[in-house]
Order: C-alpha cells, then structure tokens, then sequence
C-alpha cells in the first residue's frame, strides 16, 4: 500500500488494462480499476473449504466434513508448515488489497478528470 501512495515502484505491464485503454482510452483505465475492486470485494464473500491447519490435528489442507467458510473468515495458513497465522491476517491481508486498489482507483479518476 506505500508503494501505491508513494507511487515508488514498477507498475509492469498489465494486458487487462491495456486493452481496457484501447477500448476506452480516457475511461478504460479507471473502469478497470472499478472492476478490480469489485472482484476482490466479492472474492472475500467466495465460499471455500474450511482451511486446517497441521495444528488441527488432522494435517489437511482442507476440511474432511465438507465444512463450507467465507475466503474472508477462512484462516491463512503457511504454505510450506501449513500452520495457521494469528487471528486477523486474512482479513488485515483483504484490507490491504483493497486499500491499494481503492488508492488506485482514485489515481485513475484524477488521471481521467484531468483529461476532459
């Protein structure tokens, strides 16, 4: 999210966007945006299987009942361990991803405002 306030770092070449500029070149970018925080908003309400940890006691990556959990309210879990991290990180993780796609989405809004 610094990186986005400070606009320090590479953006790289994203080819959604892109073709979003084609297509509209003064408004492609900030509809892109839009779509961008749309999809992160609804990912979090996306139901995935219950993730477990190895502390769980049954060293599975997901849960063996079928119990069904928002991506929000899952918890992270260490890829190579596989155990949980503290309470919050998932959605301390959501808030900053959002967070840098709303920073950026309101860049892209000035950047097309000053443009008409």
């Amino acid at each position: 999210m610094a990186s986005y306030v400070n606009s320090t770092g590479g953006q790289g070449f994203n080819p959604g966007r892109y073709a979003a500029e084609i297509v509209s070149p003064q408004y492609g970018a900030l509809i892109y945006s839009g779509a961008d925080i749309a999809t992160s908003l609804l990912g979090a309400t996306v139901r995935v299987p219950l993730a477990m940890g190895v502390k769980d006691g049954l060293g599975r990556p997901n849960s063996i009942f079928g119990v069904m959990e928002r991506q929000l309210d899952n918890p992270t879990l260490v890829p190579i361990i596989g155990s949980k991290l503290p309470a919050y990180t998932t959605e301390g993780i959501f808030l900053l991803d959002a967070g840098g796609k709303t920073i950026d989405f309101y860049k892209r809004y000035g950047e097309s405002s000053n443009e008409k």
